[in-house]
């Protein structure tokens, strides 16, 4: 109307005619919802003004016979307290006089608050010039926020409106409930709700109000549960007209029916059958023209029958449709099925997966031994087809099902776990050996019998100055791993403890006991065969002394559970230094430090460090022991709330009961690495990820880790000045990078394997360049550990009877072992390390260490199937060239300085772990179906090993 200029010079009858023919249908959202403080109901809806409302005041004067302002009876509000006024885009308010007037507003405000004061009708006011950055969008309108309106002592009624032409105009209240309209539900003539018909609520309730709305010539009904449950509802409900003009919308399909199509004789029509669902025909359409504003199908392409799509002509659908049946022909009328592409979750799926896996078990359980043969060959199908899927997420270590030992018949088998490092040996021994391999069961360790006698353990009070060095050694040595107890506390208690002779507290003097059973056991060269175990005879009485768990436990009995979690590994009891972890866990929960105390309830910031300290030492052994045994932690990390260790308000003399914060931290990270990895990759869980994506994500965690270590924690090459507990670190991380990667290498292994037969063959062939990047990260962490323990043996700093350095020197060996076996440049000089370091296992042993005599019947085992391969295998049993060596060749290779950080950040291994897609299908070919299951005993499942 703009650009036709001479309009204003028009008749102003014709004008008139003219803004009246454009009034158009339209469909109004209209809401209430309730929000604020107060809960105020509040008028909203996404529908704007009509536009010939706003342009001149002979079109609003005209049209204001066709639109009326309409739910301003249902958005009122009354409030007596001061409010806030907002104005909204398309909605007016009415202020009525109060007796104190409202403050002064600077312009624009003052105009539109003057404008209120002399409209006692409600007006729709356009706010939007005003101060634009104060605008947020809210259900599709504008909300302007600038107006504030406050020191109304009196009641205020606030109206909103929306302009409706109650003839031509639908209402979409959507969920809104009906008995809201009840006020104007006599002006409405087009009403349009979304119901659930299987709503309890709507089906037994709201759908009686129907009646109320007497003036209806229209609804429409969007069936938000499918037209399924709402077949038949014509009679089910009590319309207040006929239902002729009531439409059903499917907002799933997109579908349209009136009332008359949603019998039940006649629903099949709309609701496909089961796995037809998007191959069923279009409804007819409805007998009357329905409104393009009022009904907009959501949905495919019409499906056309196929005699009418030969024909190319319209079909109208139904079962026939109607050119089908006015024909003389005898052809069905058959509609195309429709394969429609639907997203899955990869949840979904795996869901699935497992379903059919305990269906396929089900029906093996069923069959039984005795089922035919005709009936085997399909779950063996079966069974190879879902192979590939399996072996992608499964660790290639696992089996089918758990693995476990009997060490007598008359003991239940116990489970082997096998991130454990003699259940790899034995993994190991499977892979070489040609027939089936026994795994060996764990006897050397002290036996529970010993320790329940008190004749078999004599205990005597030492004297003053073997006390002192007693404690003063465990302090130096294995409690500078942890921190468990306080220096300072100690000496003190320890010498009020020789004053009394021994007596005092009981839980103080089992501290001081577990603390001597420590002081011998590492100051010990050698255990001798006559004698008893350094240390035993503390540790039994101590053991005994709190046999019974404290119904009341405090700090001290935390403690000397932690240290008899430390002296039960030098005997070789890791089962109970398990159980002794997890109880020192649990106590702790029960004392609450798993979480935050206040300070007004314990002020001592030595106390609240100390329990904080305490903490988390309990906390990194449980995860220790659990990642050495491959068993689950006892408490998870979701339930920790409590700070990490702070030096923050301790002086220097304080802070030499505590360590250094920094080792703290980065040992408690390390700790929960640790546990995360045997989750991930030793966990017979269902896991989403591939075992590859698992291996790749804990690679990418230690690589974090090792970056982030401050500077002071370095290792330097030649270095034997470093401290124990930084080394002790080190060697931690190493076997953590080695237990993330020797599945990997013993894969590496079973492929090198085929070419010791046939030297044609290429064992790098079939392997990803990540398998071969990774299984050099297992050997160079390997060759790192190697090198720490056998320079600490050299500068006389490795404890003779220690078990943590002995299991780091096994697992190491084992590996070498691998690695002399690969053909690689490296596997001769491995081979040598391998050798020297079974010496070192076996002096181990001979000096009594409980720990090394396990191992070196491991190694034993090891070297007799090494030496049986190559004796067999053509690749192997090569002479070795004996050429003399030149002088570059007597120097050590420059990759036996490589540390476990700098084998992380190797090019070929950073490439790895940045790789979104991994190449490591290998491990899924067929082809390695033999050699990827380990060997089982011949004794068959229930008789495996103890670790």
């Amino acid at each position: 109307m703009s650009t036709f200029h001479p309009f204003p010079l028009l008749p102003l009858e014709l004008q008139r005619q003219i803004w009246r023919c454009t009034a158009e249908p339209r469909t109004v959202e209209v809401r209430i919802e309730r929000r604020g403080p107060t809960k105020n109901r509040l008028l909203i809806s996404s529908t704007p003004v009509p536009g010939p409302l706003q342009c001149c005041r002979v079109a609003r004067d005209e049209l204001q016979r066709l639109y009326q302002r309409a739910f301003f009876d249902i958005g009122t509000q009354q409030d007596t307290k001061p409010r806030k006024y907002t104005y909204w885009n398309g909605f007016g308010f009415e202020i009525p006089p109060s007796p104190s007037p409202p403050p002064n507003l600077s312009s624009p405000e003052l105009r539109v608050n003057r404008h209120h004061q002399s409209n006692p009708e409600p007006t729709a006011i356009n706010t939007r010039p005003f101060d634009p950055h104060e605008e947020r969008r809210l259900s599709g309108v504008y909300l302007i926020e600038k107006l504030d309106v406050t020191g109304i002592d009196g009641p205020s009624i606030e109206r909103r409106y929306v302009w409706l032409n109650f003839d031509i105009d639908m209402v979409d209240i959507g969920t809104f409930r009906l008995e809201n309209l009840e006020p104007i539900a006599l002006n409405i003539r087009r009403l349009k709700f979304k119901r659930e018909n299987s709503d309890e609520s709507w089906y037994h309730f709201e759908s009686r109000r129907l009646v109320n709305f007497k003036n209806v010539e229209e609804i429409h009904v969007v069936c938000e549960d499918g037209f399924w449950n709402w077949g038949d509802a014509t009679n089910e409900h009590f319309w207040p007209f006929a239902a002729d003009n009531i439409v059903f919308f499917d907002p799933f399909s997109g579908q349209v029916a009136r009332a008359d199509e949603l019998t039940w004789g006649k629903l099949e029509n709309f609701i496909p059958s089961e796995g037809e669902h998007s191959s069923m025909p279009p409804t007819s359409s409805p007998t009357q023209p329905l409104r393009a504003s009022s009904v907009q199908k959501r949905g495919s392409k019409p499906v056309a029958c196929q005699r009418c799509h030969s024909r190319k002509v319209k079909c109208s659908g139904g079962h026939p449709c109607s050119n089908c049946r006015d024909t003389a022909e005898t052809t069905p009328c058959v509609y195309p099925a429709r394969d429609r592409q639907i997203k899955l979750s990869e949840h979904h799926l795996n869901e699935l997966l497992k379903d059919y896996e305990r269906l396929k078990d089900l029906e093996r359980l069923r069959s039984g031994p005795s089922g035919s043969a005709q009936a085997a060959v399909p779950v063996e199908e079966a069974l190879e087809s879902n192979t590939a899927v399996n072996e992608a997420v499964r660790n290639p270590l696992l089996e089918d099902r758990p693995w476990f030992h009997a060490v007598s018949s008359e003991h239940v088998p116990i489970h082997v776990g096998e991130a454990a490092d003699a259940a790899f040996a034995t993994r190991f021994r499977q892979t070489l050996a040609v027939g089936n391999t026994k795994h060996l069961p764990r006897m050397d360790h002290v036996q529970d019998d010993y320790l329940m006698l008190p004749s078999q353990a004599p205990f005597s009070w030492p004297s003053p100055a073997r006390a002192r060095f007693l404690v003063k050694v465990a302090l130096s040595t294995v409690c500078q791993y942890y921190h468990i107890v306080r220096k300072s506390q100690v000496t003190r208690i320890l010498e009020d403890a020789i004053k009394n002779n021994g007596n005092g507290n009981r839980v103080v003097i089992c501290k001081l006991l577990a603390l001597f059973a420590l002081g011998e056991v590492y100051s010990a060269k050698h255990a001798s065969m006559d004698a008893a175990f350094p240390g035993l005879a503390y540790f039994a009485q101590a053991r005994r002394m709190i046999s019974i768990p404290a119904e009341r436990p405090q700090m001290d009995t935390i403690e000397v559970t932690l240290l008899l979690v430390l002296y039960s590994f030098t005997v070789n009891r890791r089962h109970s230094a398990y159980i002794f972890a997890s109880s020192a866990c649990r106590l702790g929960l029960i004392m609450g430090m798993n979480m935050n105390i206040p300070e007004h309830q314990c002020p001592d910031r030595l106390a609240r460090e100390h329990r904080v300290r305490l903490w988390w030492s309990a906390y990194a052994l449980d995860r220790s022991c659990a990642s050495k045994l491959g068993l689950p932690v006892s408490v998870a990390d979701e339930d920790i709330m409590v700070d990490f260790p702070s030096s923050d308000g301790l002086d220097a003399a304080e802070e030499g009961d505590f360590g250094d914060t920094d080792y703290s931290l980065n040992s408690i990270k390390l700790a929960k690495l640790a546990a995360r990895l045997t989750r991930a990759i030793y966990s017979r869980r269902n896991h989403h990820d591939s075992f590859s994506k698992r291996v790749q994500a804990m690679l990418k965690d230690l690589t974090r880790w090792m970056d982030d270590l401050p500077v002071k924690f370095h290792l330097k090459d030649n270095d034997t000045s470093a401290p124990i507990h930084i080394v002790y670190i080190h060697l931690r991380f190493n076997q953590c990078c080695i237990l993330a990667t020797r599945p990997i290498l013993l894969h590496v292994l079973r492929s090198h394997k085929q070419s010791w037969s046939n030297p044609t063959i290429d064992p790098k062939r079939n392997l990803p360049e990540g398998a071969l990047a990774l299984a050099e990260t297992c050997i160079q962490c390997a060759r790192h550990s190697y090198r720490i323990l056998t320079e600490a043996w050299i500068h006389g700093s490795l404890a003779t009877l220690d078990y943590f350095d002995t299991q780091y020197l096994f697992s190491a060996t084992t590996v070498l072992a691998i690695s002399s076996l690969l053909q690689s440049p490296r596997s001769q000089a491995d081979g040598d390390d391998f050798n020297n370091a079974v010496e070192l296992l076996r002096q181990l042993a001979q000096s009594g260490n409980y720990g090394a005599k396990e191992f070196v019947k491991h190694m034993d085992a090891i070297e007799q199937s090494m030496q049986l391969v190559a004796d067999t295998s053509f690749a192997l049993s090569r002479p070795q060239q004996t050429s003399v060596a030149s002088a570059e060749q007597l120097l050590p290779p420059s990759s036996d300085a490589m540390t476990a950080g700098m084998a992380l950040a190797d090019p070929s291994l950073r490439y790895f772990l940045s790789e979104s897609d991994l190449d490591l299908q290998a491990f899924s070919n067929p082809a390695f179906d033999e050699l990827q299951t380990p060997y089982w005993w011949a004794d068959g499942w229930g008789v495996g090993g103890d670790i």
